[in-house]
């Protein structure tokens, strides 16, 4: 198991014990990503992109990637899973810690839903260009 994967996996691990606690945790900006935190991955650039729900005790991973400048940043592909214009100013100032102020509004189950749909749809998509 190489680092990055090592630092991956335990940044995961606290995650699910209590992701208000790290703070390397901030909340996302603006109306299409405010209900929506990321968790900075050590010293990489490695980003695990987080909502809270739809259970209380429970949190949705939606990405997991590198912020840098190729087309398969983590912020972009978030965007195109959100269905919303990607816009790189909102993440580049996201300092706020990510429960400052209250935890932000939980996913709920429909919308966890959307959201899995849309990834696999991706996916598939993915994985019939590159046969």
């Amino acid at each position: 198991m190489d680092v990055s994967t090592k630092l991956l996996n335990g940044a995961l691990s606290a995650l699910r014990v209590d992701p208000c606690s790290l703070p390397q945790c901030t909340r996302l900006r603006g109306e299409d990503y405010g209900h929506l935190c990321r968790h900075a991955v050590a010293n990489t650039n490695l980003r695990i992109v987080f909502a809270f729900g739809p259970k209380a005790d429970e949190i949705t991973v939606l990405a997991i990637g590198r912020h840098d400048d190729t087309s398969e940043n983590v912020y972009r592909q978030l965007a195109h899973l959100l269905g919303v214009t990607y816009d790189e100013g909102r993440f580049k100032k996201a300092k706020e810690p990510c429960c400052g102020g209250g935890y932000p509004r939980r996913l709920t189950r429909a919308e966890r839903q959307t959201l899995s749909e849309r990834a696999w749809a991706k996916a598939s998509k993915g994985s019939k260009s590159r046969a």
